[in-house]
């Protein structure tokens, strides 16, 4: 679950720098 959540983190970030 943590390699999960760590990743969803990640993905966030690249998604708000996107935007």
């Amino acid at each position: 679950m943590g390699a999960f959540t760590k990743n969803w983190l990640v993905i966030a970030v690249i998604v708000m720098c996107l935007c």
